[in-house]
C-alpha cells in the first residue's frame, strides 16, 4: 500500500498500434538500449519524436519494457503476458530518427528496435477475458467537456505519450484546501494521479476518457474497456481511498471511498464486470539484458 505524504502514479497510456508500414525507413539513425539503473520511478521520462518540439530524437528514461511495449501496441498492463522482467526491470533508450519520419514511422522503428535489442519473439493473439466495461451510469454522467487552452509545449512530451513527472511537477502550484497540489491547466495537460496520507485523487485536464479506463486497467484487476461512447476532451477530478480498492460498495464514508464507488458518485459511470474478446501480446521469448549498441 502507497503510504507517502504526496507520490506521483505512474500512468498507463497508450498509443494507436501501427497498422500499416510507414514508407520511411524502418531503422533508426542511431540508437542506444541500456538498462537503467534501479531508483526512483518519478525520474522517469519520455520525450521527443513526431509531433513534439523535437522530431528527430527520442529519449526514453527508467521506463520498464512493459510499459514501453504498451504505449507501442496500445495495449493495457493486463493484455501483455511474458516473463516477469518486462515489469521489473528499466531501460534507458535513445535514437535518432531520420528526418521526415511520420509518427506511424518511429512507432514501428521502435518495434524493430527493441525486437532487435531483446532478441524479441512475439505475436498477437484473441483471448476471452474477464474485464470492466466502463459504461454510463443509469442517471447519466456528470463529465465536463474541457474548453480550457494550453500551451503547445504543455501536453505529452513523447509521440508515445509518455508520462512525465517533471513537467507534472513544474505545474503545481502549491497545495488545495484537500490537500493535494494544484495543476496549472495552462502549464501541464495530461491525467495524473497524487497520494496524500490515505488519500488519492485522479486528475484529468483535456483528457479522453479513454485515458480514464487505461488508468484504471492498471489499478484493477483485469482490462477496462471504455464502453460509454463518449468522445472528445474532459476535465475531471476523482477521489478515492486506495485502502478500499478491493470494495465494491461505500457503506461506511468515514472509511473512505473505493474506485467503484468512486466513478458512479462523482462522474456517473458505473464499471461492470463481464467478459469480452481482447487482444493479447504473447512474448514467447526474450532477453533481460538487451546486446550490446
Amino acid at each position: 500500500m502507497i503510504r507517502k505524504a504526496l507520490a506521483l502514479g505512474v500512468l498507463v497510456l497508450t498509443a494507436a498500434p501501427v497498422l500499416a508500414q510507414d514508407p520511411a525507413p524502418a531503422t533508426f539513425e542511431v540508437a542506444s538500449v541500456k538498462m537503467a539503473p534501479l531508483g526512483d520511478t518519478r525520474r522517469s521520462e519520455m520525450k521527443g519524436g513526431p509531433g513534439t518540439k523535437d522530431p528527430g530524437r527520442i529519449t526514453i528514461t527508467r521506463y520498464t519494457l512493459g510499459f514501453i511495449l504498451r504505449n507501442l501496441y496500445g495495449l493495457q498492463k493486463h493484455q501483455i503476458a511474458g516473463p516477469p522482467f518486462l515489469e521489473t526491470e528499466c531501460y534507458d533508450i535513445a535514437a535518432v530518427i531520420p528526418p521526415g519520419t511520420t509518427k506511424g514511422g518511429a512507432l514501428l522503428m521502435m518495434k524493430n528496435l527493441l525486437a532487435e535489442r531483446f532478441r524479441m519473439r512475439l505475436h498477437l493473439e484473441t483471448k476471452e477475458l474477464p474485464i470492466y466495461a466502463l459504461r454510463i451510469g443509469k442517471h447519466g454522467h456528470t463529465i465536463k467537456s474541457s474548453e480550457r487552452s494550453v500551451d503547445a509545449d504543455a501536453s505529452d512530451t513523447s509521440f508515445l505519450n509518455g508520462f512525465s513527472p517533471q513537467n507534472a511537477l513544474a505545474a503545481m502550484g502549491g497545495r488545495g484546501s484537500d490537500g493535494f497540489p494544484i495543476m496549472d491547466p495552462k502549464r501541464f495537460t495530461g491525467l495524473i494521479q497524487t497520494f496524500t496520507g490515505d488519500k488519492a485523487k485522479i486528475t484529468a485536464i483535456r483528457q479522453p476518457i479513454q485515458k480514464l479506463a487505461d488508468t484504471l486497467s492498471y489499478r484493477l484487476d483485469r482490462p477496462v474497456v471504455n464502453q460509454t461512447g463518449l468522445t472528445g476532451l474532459y476535465d475531471f477530478i476523482l477521489y478515492w481511498t486506495p485502502e478500499k480498492l478491493g470494495a465494491t460498495s461505500n457503506a461506511d464514508a468515514d472509511l473512505g471511498v473505493s474506485i467503484y464507488a468512486a466513478i458512479g458518485q462523482q462522474l456517473g459511470l458505473t464499471l461492470v464486470a463481464t467478459k469480452d474478446q481482447v487482444p493479447v501480446l504473447v512474448i514467447d521469448s526474450a532477453e533481460r539484458a538487451p546486446i550490446e549498441n
